[in-house]
C-alpha cells in the first residue's frame, strides 16, 4: 500500500485553498515558489489538481464521482486528511445530502399515505354502491299504453253511453285512488251527475281515463276538466296559445260541464248515444280508420266492459 504523502506544515493549507480560487495573486505566487523546492508539496498538489478535473468531468458528464472523499464539502465537523486534500465547495455536503435523503423519505411517506387513502375511499365508495344500489329514473308515462282487456263482448256501435249508473260510487273511488288521481274521493260527485244528466257515470270515468289518466297529466292536471274541454262560455279560457281550453274551479265543477256537453249538444241535439257516435264528432278525423280514433274508441268500450265487470284494472 503506497505510503501517504503529507505535505509541508506551514503550507498544507493553503494548498487546498489554491483550489478554492480564494488565494490572492501574492499568495499564490508566494505557493508556487515554495512548491517549486518541495516534492512533498509539488506531489500533493499534483494529486489535489487530478482530483479536482476528475470532479470537473463528472459534474459535465452528469454523473457523480466515485471516490469518496469527493463528498465530503466545506461544512463537515472533521476537516479532510492531510495526505488527500478535499477540494471544498464543489460537491453537495454530507449534511445537505442528508436533509435531502430526509425530504425524499418524507416525500415517500406522503406518497403511501396518499394511495392508502385513495384505496380505502374507493373501497368505501364501492360498499355504498352495493349496500345501496340507485334505481333508475322512473320513465313518466302520460297515457296509458296498454288497451285495458275487455271481459265479455263490445257491441259494433260501441256501448249506449244514456241510461242509470252502472258502476257504484264506491267503485268509482276505489278506481280513482288505484291510479293516484288527484280526484280521488270524488266518485260520488260523479255518480249523483250522471245520475242528474241520465249518462252513465262509467262512460264519464272511461273519458277521464283516456284524457289525462284522471287528471294526473296534461291542461287536466290544473283546469279540473273531465275531457279537456275547449273553451266555453260562462268558464275563464287558458293556454289559448296551444287552441284555448276551459278552466273550471274545482272537479266537480269541472264534471258537470262535461255531463251537460255530452247530454245537451251530443244526445239531445244530434242524437248521437254510442261511444263511437259521440268520439266521432268529440275527436274528429278525415278518416275513421285513422289508428288513433280507433284506439280511442276501442279504448273507452274496453275500460267500460272492464269496469261494469267488477274489476278495476285488467
Amino acid at each position: 500500500m503506497k505510503k501517504a504523502v503529507k505535505p509541508c506544515a506551514a503550507w498544507a493549507e493553503k494548498l487546498a485553498a489554491s483550489h478554492r480560487h480564494t488565494l490572492s495573486a501574492r499568495e499564490q505566487a508566494e505557493l508556487d515558489a515554495h512548491v517549486a523546492g518541495c516534492p512533498a508539496c509539488a506531489a500533493v498538489q499534483a494529486q489535489n489538481d487530478v482530483l479536482a478535473q476528475r470532479v470537473l468531468d463528472s459534474i459535465m458528464s452528469g454523473i457523480r464521482p466515485v471516490p469518496r472523499a469527493a463528498f465530503v464539502a466545506a461544512d463537515m465537523d472533521e476537516p479532510g486528511s492531510e495526505a488527500f486534500p478535499v477540494p471544498v465547495g464543489i460537491i453537495l455536503s454530507r449534511k445537505a445530502m442528508q436533509a435531502r435523503r430526509q425530504a425524499r423519505r418524507a416525500r415517500a411517506t406522503i406518497f403511501k399515505a396518499l394511495a392508502c387513502a385513495t384505496i380505502l375511499l374507493c373501497v368505501l365508495v364501492a360498499s355504498l354502491v352495493i349496500s345501496h344500489p340507485v334505481s333508475p329514473p322512473a320513465i313518466v308515462v302520460t297515457r296509458p299504453t296498454p288497451l285495458p282487456a275487455a271481459p265479455g263482448s263490445i257491441p259494433a256501435a260501441g256501448f249506449n253511453v244514456v241510461g242509470k249508473p252502472t258502476i257504484s260510487a264506491q267503485q268509482i273511488n276505489a278506481i280513482l285512488t288505484y291510479y293516484h288521481s288527484p280526484a280521488a274521493g270524488k266518485g260520488q260527485a260523479l255518480y249523483d251527475l250522471g245520475v242528474q244528466y241520465q249518462i252513465d257515470p262509467v262512460v264519464a270515468l272511461a273519458f277521464f281515463h283516456h284524457e289525462s289518466t284522471f287528471g294526473r297529466f296534461g291542461e287536466a292536471n290544473y283546469t279540473h276538466s273531465l275531457g279537456n274541454l275547449r273553451c266555453i262560455p260562462d268558464y275563464p279560457c287558458v293556454d289559448k296559445k296551444r287552441g284555448g281550453y276551459a278552466h273550471f274551479a274545482n272537479w266537480e265543477e269541472g264534471f258537470a260541464a262535461w255531463y251537460k256537453l255530452i247530454h245537451d249538444y251530443y244526445v239531445v241535439r244530434n242524437k248521437l248515444t254510442t261511444v263511437n257516435q259521440i268520439i266521432a264528432v268529440y275527436a274528429p278525423v278525415k278518416n275513421q280508420q285513422d289508428q288513433a280514433h280507433r284506439n280511442y274508441v276501442t279504448f273507452i268500450n274496453r275500460d267500460i266492459a272492464l269496469w261494469r265487470s267488477g274489476k278495476i284494472h285488467s
